[in-house]
């Protein structure tokens, strides 16, 4: 995370990583036991652009999304952001009625971004994204807009299309390997996805259709391999 110089009560603007940043209205913030904040609190803005491996790795969770409708979706993402407001150490959140509008720049790999993206915020406790409105780009920004009502992991996704690839894992003498994590990263598009294999050491990856998908398999014992697959329909 990048920290820029303390925001005070009237409000103000924070940049960070990536080129991400937001803005918070005057006197935006409470503590832990809803008490408004006074004095300057520490902001911190990390932007993610998830087609880069790295940064991808770094997200939280697997790009699995909790749709308003309560479906469940595969996401590939546009862009994300976490936001984190400090003072004395403490963990802040945003006071009842204040805004904060967040501001994402779209990834490299991505040369014309949609008007509008869906929201999702990252719910830790049951650890999936959570679908919470729609972001907007804003061209002259360079960047997807919107005003959010907490604290959070944010991230600009679209609902994938997805297939599922199947396979076999297997210890160095043949034998099927049971518990091996097996993940899915996007070559082509900008999401993951993880499952474990099943008691016979296959698995069922759901992965975004017509696509190039890097497949790695590990296993906490040692050992891995990584193999790129093109998906069908």
């Amino acid at each position: 995370a990048q920290e820029r110089p303390p925001v005070s009560p009237p409000g103000g603007e924070a940049t960070g990583t990536g080129g991400a940043s937001a803005v918070f209205s005057a006197n935006a913030f409470v503590d832990a036991s809803g008490a408004a904040v006074t004095g300057q609190v520490a902001v911190h803005v990390t932007g993610l652009d998830p087609s880069d491996p790295d940064q991808l790795a770094a997200a939280p969770g697997d790009f699995e999304g909790r749709t308003s409708t309560g479906g469940t979706e595969l996401l590939e993402s546009y862009g994300m952001l976490d936001l984190t407001v400090l003072q004395d150490g403490s963990e802040l959140q945003l006071a009842e009625g204040a805004t904060a509008e967040i501001r994402i720049p779209a990834p490299v790999n991505v040369s014309d971004p949609p008007a509008e993206m869906p929201l999702w915020s990252f719910d830790e406790d049951a650890g999936v994204w959570v679908e919470e409105g729609t972001m907007t780009w804003d061209e002259t920004l360079n960047a997807y807009t919107v005003e959010i009502p907490h604290m959070s992991f944010w991230n600009a996704d679209q609902p994938l299309e997805t297939t599922c690839v199947t396979g076999l894992v297997v210890d160095g003498s043949g034998a099927p390997v049971a518990g091996a994590r097996v993940a899915g990263r996007g070559i082509d598009y900008n999401g993951s996805s993880t499952v474990t294999t099943q008691p016979d050491g296959r698995f069922y990856l759901p992965v975004r259709i017509n696509s190039q998908v890097a497949i790695l398999a590990s296993h906490s014992s040692g050992g891995g391999l990584e193999r790129i697959v093109t998906t069908g329909s």
